[in-house]
């Protein structure tokens, strides 16, 4: 508006503009504030507006809302309620409920509050939500709405919130502290209201849930509010009860623990991570689930009995939900969908069918996560990506060695003291760093993996492994290989198997030494695996151009001069199988874990001197004295397999004897480690003169397949 405009209402205060709304001018400050409420409006009618009505917990906004299904979260519920009746001496309090995204934090703020509605326990609620209309994320819209709720509980406090909302056009435009202090610390703090409490001591609690605090529009409006209400427990005049639920942002976690208006009064957390029960109630969430699916799906009430799913089909979901609510409840939004058969696509679910084509099994899971990473600061993406990258990798059997504290994780990625933890403060609700830096980080999701090593779902956030593995690589180079531990070797090798390698990583890997310490303990015994790697590292593509040198081809040359050198008699017979790879078919990542395993295994074995002689000695001669052999060297058998060409010896003379370990062993507990290895026995193809003993081994132990 011109100044000359301003002019033409000069210093003009309370005009009906029309539209029930008022014109207000400062002609100082060329300033036009148009209010709505004067014309007509009442008191009510101007909190109602500046409220959002879509954030109560009927709302129509919120229509079937998420709620605790009957057997789930029993104990937290109930430790709730104890906070809620719980004796303060007539003081408010407050409790900080926080969790994991997808925890099922709504659904528990939900249940209290119906809960709390049907015992006479409940003032108020406010569900944020980013989610739906703008008003639902807004911090202006927190206590009027709140307001509006309590003079409902308490209608004698109606007249003295009208009179200060009459007498108060700008009260909305002021902060959430003044607002606090005028429509509830004072109206409550009336003589009438003193006596009331004085008559009925003590006052019955009322609770006032405030859900997803985290999406609240702004960090600072998030943290405005928790300092509000901390400065205003001491001062109000009736025992409320203020549940805030929220992630455990970096920025809120912060207020809890170290602004000093928490400081000065106490309260109780409440982390579900700590809930012993999240699986058992999420396992019961999911059989009443599935229960009333089989009953009342159009297609499944002829197809399925009453043992779908089954157990296993169960604990494998509980597993991936690992406690999270959002898992569980994804997967049978999905599988119960009225156009499909329920079995179908619970198989679909737990990978044993092919996804059809622009089917999105975990479309709801996958906003959250999508949501989640584009809401964090990404400037340094390919630090995250290796980061995310070695916590997936931390999670593998044969990785077990990474640790996932923060101070390691800097170590890894070259970061400075201190650097990684800002990087977190975005993905709190996703991973739980503890105060003490040298704990390994918990992922909270176990789910979280599957999405982001899918392209499909992750998009633009799919983790490239190969940077994590390069830069593991370059953190276990050895810097001094005369005097270098052989399991540095073997782990830096390994890494560079897998790694989006560098220039510097292909350079040094093409000058990398044959022989470290001979005199060392461990020197015979992973001299063997570590060449076996590195050859394997050799014969990646960028090590052999067309038409140019094979550094394989060269490396194993001066391999079996190193050996004639040495005249080893227990290296030679494993170079007949290294010159077997078949390049173009490289071992899969299950059968170079059992090589692992098998060289582990074999020469940490102090039976045999020369263990690799002595396998190759029993394999040619059909291992006649198998009652005498040590069930450690049988099983040595079974790992040192997946190195052996079918048209080996060492091939051949396993699957002779092999069914006779089958049969000893189907009917008793066995290790998971040698399930898998028998297992993948089964998957190798048939040994050229040996089909019927290998038949005999597939009969012998159903398990295996």
């Amino acid at each position: 508006m011109t100044n000359a405009n301003v002019d033409f209402f000069s210093n003009a205060q309370h005009v009906d503009i029309g539209g029930n709304a008022q014109i207000n001018v400062n002609n100082h400050a060329d300033q036009v504030v148009v209010t709505p409420g004067a014309g007509g409006r009442t008191p009510i009618e101007i909190l109602l507006y500046y409220s959002a009505t879509g954030c109560l917990y009927n709302a129509a906004d919120r229509f079937d809302p998420p709620k605790c299904a009957p057997e789930t979260r029993e104990k937290i519920l109930r430790q709730i309620e104890k906070w809620v009746l719980e004796d303060k001496h007539g003081s408010a309090a407050l409790m900080w409920l926080f969790g994991a995204a997808g925890a099922g934090k709504s659904a528990i703020a939900q249940t209290t509050v119906e809960n709390c509605i049907a015992k006479g326990l409940h003032a108020g609620s406010f569900f944020f939500s980013r989610i739906g209309a703008t008003q639902r994320s807004e911090a202006k819209r927190l206590l009027p709405t709140i307001t509006y709720q309590v003079i409902n509980i308490f209608p004698n406090a109606k007249p003295r919130i009208e009179k200060v909302i009459r007498d108060n056009p700008h009260l909305f435009d002021t902060s959430s502290k003044s607002q606090m202090e005028q429509l509830l610390i004072r109206p409550l703090k009336s003589k009438w209201y003193r006596k009331l409490f004085q008559m009925f001591r003590p006052p019955k609690a009322r609770l006032v849930v405030i859900d997803g605090l985290d999406e609240c529009k702004g960090i600072e409006q998030q943290k405005e509010i928790l300092q509000m209400l901390a400065e205003a427990l001491p001062l109000l005049p009736y025992p409320f009860r203020f549940l805030i639920v929220s992630r455990p942002e970096a920025h809120i976690m912060e207020m809890f623990r170290k602004h000093p208006a928490f400081k000065n009064i106490s309260f109780d957390e409440l982390d579900l991570s700590l809930d012993a029960d999240a699986d058992k109630s999420v396992e019961n969430y999911l059989r009443q689930s599935f229960e009333h699916i089989r009953l009342n799906h159009r297609l499944a009430k002829d197809e399925l009995g009453p043992e779908w799913p089954s157990q296993e089909a169960i604990d494998n979901i509980v597993k991936k939900a690992s406690g999270q609510f959002i898992y569980a409840s994804t997967v049978i939004k999905y599988v119960e969908h009225h156009k499909f058969f329920p079995h179908k696509r619970l198989q679909v679910i737990l990978g044993l069918e092919i996804r059809p084509v622009k089917d999105e099994p975990f479309a709801q899971l996958n906003l959250l996560y999508m949501l989640i990473f584009d809401s964090a600061s990404v400037e340094q993406w390919e630090v995250l990506q290796c980061l995310f990258g070695i916590l997936y990798l931390s999670t593998l059997q044969q990785h077990k060695y990474l640790v996932t504290s923060p101070y390691k994780l800097e170590s890894y990625l070259s970061l400075e003291k201190g650097e990684l933890l800002p990087m977190l403060d975005d993905f709190l609700s996703l991973l739980q760093v503890f105060d003490d830096l040298t704990h390994p980080i918990k992922i909270y999701h176990a789910s979280l993996f599957d999405f982001l090593l899918d392209r499909d779902r992750s998009k633009r956030y799919c983790l490239e492994i190969g940077l994590a593995h390069r830069r593991l690589a370059e953190f276990f180079m050895p810097s001094d290989v005369t005097g270098t531990d052989e399991v540095l070797s073997l782990t830096f090798l390994y890494h560079c198997e897998y790694a989006d390698l560098s220039d510097s990583l292909k350079a040094y890997l093409e000058e990398f030494p044959l022989l470290y310490n001979p005199d060392s303990n461990l020197y015979w015994g992973y001299f063997p695996f570590i060449y076996h790697t590195y050859l394997m590292v050799l014969a990646r593509k960028e090590f052999n151009p067309p038409g140019g040198q094979s550094w394989y081809s060269v490396h194993l040359r001066k391999l079996e001069s190193q050996l004639d050198e040495r005249n080893s008699s227990a290296l030679q017979p494993v170079l007949p199988d290294l010159q077997a790879i078949d390049l173009g078919n490289q071992f899969s990542n299950d059968r170079y874990i059992l090589f692992t395993k098998f060289v582990k295994s074999l020469f940490m074995n102090d039976d045999f001197p020369q263990p690799l002689e002595a396998i190759c000695e029993l394999a040619r001669g059909g291992l006649k004295d198998w009652e005498s052999t040590t069930i450690t060297l049988k099983y040595i058998f079974l790992a040192a397999l997946p190195i052996c060409q079918p048209s080996s010896a060492l091939y051949r003379a396993y699957c002779v004897f092999s069914r006779h370990l089958f049969e000893e062993i189907k009917d008793q507990e066995i290790d998971k480690a040698i399930k898998i290895r028998l297992a993948a026995f089964m998957k190798l193809p048939k040994p050229r003169g040996s089909e019927r003993d290998w038949e005999a081994c597939r009969a012998a132990w159903p398990l295996a397949l």
